[in-house]
């Protein structure tokens, strides 16, 4: 029957001296011919449940019993599903996918397709629909949806996998409403909530994590931590379904997890509750959430694994552009732990978790790429999906890097004189370099009477001398000159310089940056007008590896997303180098968001003053 229908017979029931059609139809939301026809399909059903719907004058529709017993008993599950939260929701698609997922792991047997149909409301091709998308997520933890002939469907994979996942769903059932939450017991059940037992069990473990002088971990992990061993304990007769691989095992063995794993058990008073096998799976989850953030804290064993895979991600970055170079030994060090956090995490299968990720707050489009060559390695060293997302860590480090190679390509070295003497120009020296790092690389106070032997290597004469002061054969010494003679040089000197500045990157960023304006309906649209545009200013190959390369990110959402703007970045032969800024004269909704332009950078990796200029622009211009 259609929720409609039930509708019709609670507000028959509600009104048992008789209720208009009208009025029912005003309470359903539907119209007085619907009621009728509804009404008429409803009858066999009714019958068969001991009920019978009489019509009379001036009253309207009434319902009387044939069979009290039956009907009574029809009547209270009408009520019963009437008030149910899932009842008639709209909105509740993902909340019906999800609970499928749950019902299916927290189940001991096997759920027939109909017992899923009446619990979610749903007709039977309705949730052999949402099983479409229960497999996509199920796929995410390597397990499959699977159905036995008689008995019912289940869900088939490691037992650790599906740890995993029900941690995940844990994460989502908390949020739910409280009377969505009643309507799912077996999942309460298996996580102990408003176990007062529990809730103080899961303060011990707590207790337990943060005193551990072994591993560490951030503040918002310790809930998943203590709710695994709570799932560890109600699962204990599934603990046999845990697959642990050669390479997990050897992991465990070089890290000492287990002992560590033993010791928070016993703190918490609970070690003897479990097997040898359960306190590895705990030292598994202990390994994959640890927050490493110095090399010393590895062993040895672990240290020297960190150290090759890092290396060999080194050689994926080195094949592109020269950076390693530039890493400090405090940045190398840096990079082995975020590869050690990520390789745990990649071997026993843990997703990122929402709080972990940081959105990329300084956009680079030499750094993005960079993690994007770095997803593809991984991908197919591990198997699995590495999102961008996941790799936030590495961008952050190679930020730095890319940075430093960039200061050292292309800022500027600069003289510094200043009619106040040698100790004004001192201080103004380090103004300059505290406010202007990446655009200066040195800055050499001098005393005017040294400008005659000032090497020729300096680029920039910085001064606040008059014209006729400065000697023509003194200028030409350098390739620049900014003169402050202006303004007084203490109060305006960061302006004046700033201006400088700007002015010159304005200059260039005129030369790369092509404006466009596109009037459409969708995103799809503007995407096939951009790549019009492009395909009539490339030749073909370049053309052909431009457009593979933006689809590839736009599929995978690897694209920079800023305020109302989509970044997106590609490298291309030197001609084509530039900004190409498409503005839509018409806000275009897309994934969810407004957007008014998207802004494509095209670079060359060897052209480093070329990057430097369209990057500031992409900072100062969204």
């Amino acid at each position: 029957m259609r929720d409609l229908e039930y509708r019709i017979i609670y507000c028959l029931d509600k009104e048992r001296e008789g209720i208009t059609g009208k009025r029912i139809a005003d309470e359903c939301a539907c119209s007085v011919n619907t009621v009728r026809n509804c009404l008429q399909s409803i009858r066999p059903e009714l019958a068969r449940n001991g009920l019978k719907i009489q019509s009379k004058t001036a009253k309207g529709y009434i319902l009387e019993f044939e069979d009290r017993d039956k009907g009574e008993e029809y009547i209270k599950l009408v009520r019963s599903r009437i008030s149910n939260p899932i009842f008639g929701k709209q909105t509740s698609e993902n909340y019906k996918v999800n609970y499928i997922i749950r019902r299916l792991l927290s189940s001991q047997r096997k759920v027939p397709l109909e017992i899923l149909c009446t619990e979610l409301f749903y007709s039977v091709s309705s949730v052999r629909r949402e099983f479409v998308r229960v497999e996509e997520i199920l796929s995410e933890y390597q397990l499959s949806l699977k159905i036995k002939r008689g008995e019912g469907y289940y869900i088939e994979g490691n037992e650790w996998d599906k740890r995993l996942c029900l941690l995940a769903q844990h994460k989502i059932f908390v949020n739910l409403d409280k009377s969505y939450q009643e309507l799912e017991p077996d999942f309460i059940k298996l996580f102990g909530i408003g176990n007062e037992d529990i809730r103080k069990l899961r303060h011990r473990i707590r207790d337990a994590i943060v005193e551990s002088n072994c591993f560490s971990y951030k503040m918002y992990q310790l809930p998943i931590l203590t709710n695994y061993i709570v799932l560890m304990q109600s699962r204990r007769l599934e603990t046999d379904g845990v697959y642990i691989s050669e390479k997990q095992e050897e992991i465990i063995d070089n890290s000492g997890a287990a002992l560590e794993a033993s010791r928070i058990l016993k703190s918490a008073r609970i070690e003897e509750a479990f097997t040898d096998k359960e306190k590895k799976t705990f030292a598994m989850f202990l390994l994959a959430y640890r927050n490493v953030t110095s090399v010393e804290s590895l062993k040895t064993p672990e240290l020297d694994e960190s150290r090759r895979e890092a290396d060999e991600l080194w050689k994926v970055i080195e094949n592109i552009i020269s950076l390693k170079c530039y890493a400090t030994e405090e940045i190398e060090k840096e990079f082995i732990c975020c590869t050690y956090c990520l390789h745990n995490r990649l071997i026993f299968h843990i997703h990122p978790d929402p709080e972990d990720i940081r959105e990329f707050t300084m956009p680079n489009v030499v750094v993005e790429d960079l993690i994007l060559q770095l997803s593809a390695y991984l991908k197919g060293k591990y198997g699995v999906h590495v999102s961008v997302k996941q790799l936030t860590g590495f961008y952050y480090v190679l930020l730095k890097v890319f940075e430093k190679k960039m200061n050292y390509a292309f800022s500027y070295d600069a003289v510094l004189v200043s009619s106040y003497g040698y100790g004004a120009a001192s201080y103004l020296a380090a103004q300059l370099l505290e406010h202007f790092s990446f655009y200066f690389k040195s800055v050499t106070p001098i005393e005017y009477t040294q400008l005659a032997v000032t090497t020729p290597e300096k680029k920039i004469l910085i001064h606040d001398l008059k014209p006729d002061t400065l000697k023509p054969v003194y200028k030409s010494t350098f390739h620049e000159e900014i003169c402050l003679i202006e303004q007084d040089i203490h109060s305006e000197f960061l302006k004046k310089i700033g201006d400088w500045i700007s002015k010159k990157n304005n200059k260039i960023v005129n030369q790369l940056c092509h404006h466009n304006f596109l009037s459409v309906a969708d995103m799809d649209e503007a995407i096939e007008n951009i790549m019009l545009y492009f395909r009539n200013e490339m030749v073909d190959d370049d053309y052909n590896k431009l457009e593979k390369w933006l689809y590839l990110r736009l599929r995978n959402s690897t694209f920079q997303m800023s305020k109302e703007t989509i970044i997106l970045t590609a490298q291309v032969p030197t001609e084509y180098n530039g900004i190409y800024d498409f503005h839509l004269q018409k806000d275009v909704i897309w994934k969810g968001r407004k957007w008014s332009r998207v802004l494509c950078v095209l670079y060359r990796l060897d052209e480093m003053e070329t990057i430097f200029h369209m990057m500031s622009y992409v900072q100062n211009n969204i």
